[in-house]
Formats: C-alpha cells, sequence, structure tokens
C-alpha cells in the first residue's frame, strides 16, 4: 500500500508551483514530498527550492555512480575475455605441427 502525502489546501498551490523543479522520481517518492512540505513550512518557497535542488542533485549523482559502475563491469568483463582469448591463441602457437617434425 503506497501512502500518499496529506497536503493541507493552503499549501498545495505553492507545493504545485515547485513541482515543475522537481524530478520524476522525486514526484513519485511519498517520503521525499512530505519531507519537502515540512522545509516548506518551514522555511517557505526559498528552503523548499533548496532542498529540492538538493534532492535532484542527489538523484543525479547516483545515476552517474551507477553508470560508472556498469561501464567498469563491462570494461573489466571485456578486458578478461581478451586476456582469455590471448590464452588461447598462444596455446595455439605451441603446438608442434607434423610438417615441422619432418623437416629433421
Amino acid at each position: 500500500m503506497e501512502l500518499k502525502p496529506t497536503i493541507p489546501p493552503e499549501t498545495r498551490q505553492s507545493l504545485q508551483r515547485l513541482m515543475p523543479y522537481m524530478s520524476p522520481e522525486l514526484r513519485n517518492d511519498p517520503q521525499r514530498l512530505e519531507a519537502i512540505l515540512l522545509f516548506f513550512k518551514l522555511g517557505g518557497d526559498k528552503l523548499a527550492r533548496i532542498v529540492i535542488d538538493a534532492y535532484n542533485q542527489t538523484q543525479r549523482l547516483q545515476k552517474v555512480q551507477e553508470q560508472r559502475m556498469r561501464l567498469r563491469a563491462e570494461m573489466l568483463d571485456a578486458l578478461e575475455e581478451a586476456e582469455k582469448d590471448e590464452d588461447d591463441d598462444d596455446d595455439d602457437d605451441d603446438a608442434v605441427d607434423d610438417d615441422d617434425l619432418n623437416d629433421y
């Protein structure tokens, strides 16, 4: 069951003005919306905007970090595959052909 934040009618219009500044993940997170509402009550539009910007920045940084981790894992996999292929190629070079033995 998803909890929906209860927004008092007197702050609903102000919160609606702040919605365009929120990322989609932030708009869909009831806990963060409650926190933004609390900061709005404590400090008004300015404090709420600061909190929204901080949440958005944190979200962007998390996405970048996840992307870096994914790319790092892909690069390591490719490197391991290249090393494996190189080892397989080296094993083929060490094999002695019958033609090489007839030369002696």
